[in-house]
């Protein structure tokens, strides 16, 4: 405790601020409201597919910020990075590991894994279209929906559609 007070009153809060929320750049909202726009909750998870997007790390402050909307119990974002589908999920942490879900759904196509409540896909295009064939954007929004749902199980199997 001493440690701590002693620090706390030398450290510059302001910038402690900036690294806990970072600013957000312009463009990062129109891709934003791109995905928001777009979503799909289905029975408790929500979907969102950002196609193009500047910058990877966009892509799972998405899925951060989707975990919060009410009545959803996992976000599963997608997003196009330099010739890869980067998707990121979150879940509340007292359901399935997301690690477990993602390498189920995706780790055939790429590199996928990750934690209790987060985890992480990374697959190249071209292993995509050699595996589903499909790249427009409906096609990657779509796979990554069935492909999630069909590992997720039981919860995700004949559930009702709700867009938003």
């Amino acid at each position: 405790m001493e440690a701590f007070a002693s620090l706390y009153l030398l450290a510059n809060h302001n910038w402690l601020r900036r690294i806990e929320r970072p600013e957000l750049p312009q463009e990062a909202l129109d891709v934003l409201a791109h995905g928001l726009a777009r979503r799909q909750l289905i029975q408790g998870v929500l979907f969102s597919h950002l196609g193009p997007v500047p910058y990877v790390d966009l892509i799972p402050q998405v899925a951060d910020l989707c975990l919060q909307v009410e009545g959803v119990e996992w976000s599963v974002v997608s997003g196009v990075v330099n010739g890869q589908a980067h998707i990121s999920v979150r879940n509340v942490g007292c359901v399935k590991s997301a690690g477990d879900v993602v390498r189920a759904a995706f780790g055939d196509l790429g590199a996928a894994g990750g934690h209790r409540a987060m985890a992480k896909a990374v697959i190249p295009l071209v292993d995509w279209r050699a595996e589903l064939g499909d790249l427009t954007a409906e096609g990657l929004r779509q796979g990554v929906m069935e492909r999630f749902l069909r590992a997720l199980g039981p919860t995700g199997q004949g559930a009702r559609s709700e867009r938003g």
